[in-house]
């Protein structure tokens, strides 16, 4: 009989070539809003139904959907399918908020048909090549080497929201998220460990900065990334922390997320390029965004509707009208603070290329990667 397919939104166009590869599976309807780009896509990939709402595609004679329209709409849009019966593949993210995430789970498990989630950033060379397992503090230091090690995994990647839930925000410590333990054994295996700095002063912060210096200096052959150039997004953010870490031997600084020319400025003059690295953060930096620094505090600026609800989020606004019509992406905005640095002091194209490539794939294979 074959598989009967439906396309939600023009964003899924990219799957109709591997649909088509598929022996068995067809093409039979797509639902877009834009009649016009409606009637162009159906012509050239000759699909033989067209809808302008979505109720009715869902409710026709196929046996599968696929949600490729905004992601503030994927969860409405799947417990549509669900609650038709029909199986249903899901362009990233499933969701933007955990309510309607947990919906979906138990929309899933009641109607007993096939959810796909669309993820395939996880399978780009590039991240195939990273392989970094996010780990947790209560994992023992045998567990910890045990996963990386059984995975083909070149190190941990870890974050501020993993400690004991009794700790407050503000008073968390790095070694509240990456044990000595498991710092003794990224260090004796040479693995990559991938950093996020926690705490409201981020990157100056006193405590932050007397671990950083510590870890450095007990964990030396550990390949110590500190993320986001240790988030300090703003002037304020730096006080005079690169004159201090200046005095490292091993630390690393990623500069993804990061559009700040002066904090490039100063990881370049103070802490040298052969520890600097270009870091992409796909697939957020795909939005059309910016960052921008006001009274001291970082702001993301990104277009009405592209992001979850950040009504409650002074670090996150949403623009509209021209200003986000002008408005090109986030990733962009890096290159460019970047470019910008670059320029003031004097970098040559081999050191452009040692930050963007050349420093990165050092530290991989030295991890165990072969590039």
């Amino acid at each position: 009989m074959g598989l009967k397919t439906g396309i939600a939104g023009s964003r899924g166009l990219s799957p109709i070539l591997g649909f088509k590869s598929l022996e068995g599976v067809k093409v039979e309807a797509l639902c877009d809003l834009n009649e016009e780009l409606l009637k162009q896509i159906i012509k050239e990939y000759d699909i033989p139904k067209s809808y302008s709402i979505y109720e009715d595609m869902v409710e026709s004679d196929i046996d599968a959907v696929l949600i490729a329209t905004p992601m503030q709409c994927h969860v409405s849009e799947s417990l549509i399918v669900l609650e038709t019966v029909k199986h249903l593949m899901s362009e990233v993210t499933a969701g933007v908020m955990m309510d309607e995430l947990g919906w979906l789970v138990e929309s899933v498990g009641k109607y007993k048909k096939v959810y796909m989630f669309a993820e395939n950033y996880c399978y780009i060379p590039e991240n195939q090549l990273i392989k970094l397992m996010v780990t947790k503090p209560d994992m023992s230091a045998e567990e910890f080497e045990s996963q990386i090690e059984s995975g083909g995994i070149l190190g941990a990647k870890v974050y501020l929201t993993y400690p004991e839930a009794y700790i407050p925000l503000p008073e968390i410590r790095i070694y509240d998220f990456i044990t000595p333990a498991q710092l003794e054994v990224l260090n004796k295996r040479g693995w990559i460990l991938m950093l996020h700095i926690p705490r409201d002063k981020r990157l100056k912060d006193p405590v932050n900065l007397a671990q950083m210096v510590e870890i450095d200096r007990l964990y030396p052959n550990a390949l110590v990334i500190i993320a986001h150039a240790g988030r300090a997004y703003c002037n304020e953010d730096m006080g005079d922390a690169f004159d201090l870490l200046s005095k490292t031997k091993n630390l690393l600084f990623d500069i993804s997320a990061n559009c700040n020319e002066a904090v490039f400025t100063e990881l370049i003059r103070l802490i040298g390029l052969k520890r600097i690295l270009f870091g992409s953060e796909l697939p957020i930096l795909r939005m059309r965004g910016k960052s921008i620094c006001e009274d001291g505090k970082y702001i993301n600026i990104f277009i009405k509707g592209a992001y979850v609800d950040v009504s409650d989020d002074p670090h996150m606004r949403e623009i509209t009208g021209p200003e986000s019509d002008a408005i090109t992406f986030f990733m962009y905005a890096e290159i460019l603070a970047f470019k910008r640095a670059a320029a003031s002091c004097n970098l040559t194209k081999e050191d452009i290329k040692d930050v963007f490539y050349n420093n990165a794939r050092r530290i991989i294979n030295k991890s165990g990667g072969d590039i």
